[in-house]
């Protein structure tokens, strides 16, 4: 008679001649069919829902307002889920609920003024637990640029929701936003709390 391992796995005993060989084959299919699970656990967790942009064209940051960065002109470095549209290019939209590890970098030109330049950026964001999950605020640098980094994990309830990053600054004239990147990946599909 065959015996079961504390996981359940099949196998024949010591001076077992009953069936051999089809003890040592429901052995194999117990391991195998573990081991598809573990594939399959992997292979979803390299398939979650990512979006990463860059843009290199300058872009206009206004005195005295906030400016909503722009990604375009596209297409995304990566996306596998469909969060970026070119027809809306300074949003992502959440296609899945999930948990999010969302982060933006701007680059900044140097101030090159003697007076502190103040800047501010921020995520916002339609969703639930908004409108502004991650802000930022720091000076510019006088001779050299400066590059505000934001990273914030991020609840997605329901899919649908946007997010944004803004950027705002104190300088007296406008300048231009340099290159600029925008990452967002699902870690987690569970939501509640346990």
């Amino acid at each position: 008679m065959p015996a079961n391992t504390t996981r359940g796995y099949p196998y024949p005993v010591y001076g077992d001649t009953q069936n051999f060989p089809a003890q040592i084959q429901s052995l194999a299919q117990a391991i195998n069919s573990d081991m598809q699970v573990l594939a399959d656990a992997e292979l979803a967790t390299l398939n979650q829902p990512t979006v990463r942009l860059t843009s290199t064209t300058a872009q206009t940051a206004t005195v005295g307002a906030y400016t909503t960065v722009s990604w375009a002109p596209g297409p995304p470095n990566y996306s596998n889920a469909g969060m970026w549209n070119s027809a809306s290019p300074t949003i992502i939209q959440f296609t899945q609920p999930g948990v999010y590890l969302v982060s933006a970098r701007l680059d900044l030109p140097a101030s090159g003024t003697a007076t502190e330049v103040g800047t501010y950026t921020l995520f916002g964001t339609t969703g639930l637990y908004g409108p502004n999950p991650a802000r930022q605020t720091l000076r510019m640098q006088q001779t050299s640029p400066t590059r505000p980094d934001l990273t914030c994990i991020y609840l997605v309830p329901t899919a649908g929701e946007t997010l944004s990053v803004f950027f705002r600054h104190d300088k007296a004239t406008t300048f231009n936003i340099g290159a600029r990147n925008l990452q967002a990946t699902r870690i987690s599909t569970a939501i509640g709390l346990p």
